[in-house]
């Protein structure tokens, strides 16, 4: 029977691990790490505090589309005129259902007021008040019955950003 010699090699120690465990990162390793995060940080920030005001006329035409709509489709519904009114210098949004057609605001009619945050947001409008009457379409004034197409301008507190609401005579809203 031939029995071979089995060469047993001795393990050398790793000397591989030992320089892992006694590895770690240098403090200017940390502190560029830092600066760098510090600055992205920085960056991201003023380009939030670009954005915020446009972000601020965005929401104030959103609301105002929003309420616009919504008395247009409570005009439908009911079959009534929905007065709607807005006040550029205190940046309200009034509308309500005209049940009794007197065309003023009475206490039993429904009444949906809008702030439109005053400092941060200027409104420029050639409209203050008007209705939608029972077929979703704007009307300027009571007496005349020319349905017409009206603009709303909100613009940030210091900038150049503009968003634009336009109310279309047929009751159709657009932004842009």
């Amino acid at each position: 029977m031939n029995l071979r010699k089995i060469k047993i090699n001795k393990m050398k120690p790793n000397t591989n691990l030992e320089k892992v465990l006694q590895s770690g990162f240098t403090l200017i390793e940390i502190m560029i790490v830092i600066v760098i995060l510090s600055l992205l940080t920085g960056y991201g920030l003023m380009s939030f505090r670009r954005v915020l005001p446009h972000m601020r006329a965005d929401k104030a035409s959103s609301r105002l589309s929003f309420q616009l709509q919504l008395a247009r489709s409570e005009a439908i519904a009911v079959n009534q005129m929905a007065q709607v009114s807005l006040d550029p210098t205190t940046n309200t949004f009034e509308s309500w259902i005209d049940l009794n057609r007197d065309g003023t605001e009475d206490p039993e009619e429904s009444t949906s007021v809008l702030l439109i945050e005053p400092n941060l947001v200027q409104i420029n409008t050639d409209w203050e008040s008007g209705m939608f009457n029972a077929f979703g379409q704007f009307i300027l004034t009571p007496g005349q019955r020319e349905i017409r197409t009206v603009t709303t301008t909100f613009a940030p507190a210091g900038s150049d950003y503009r968003v634009e609401l336009t109310l279309r005579g047929s009751g159709a809203i657009t932004k842009r």
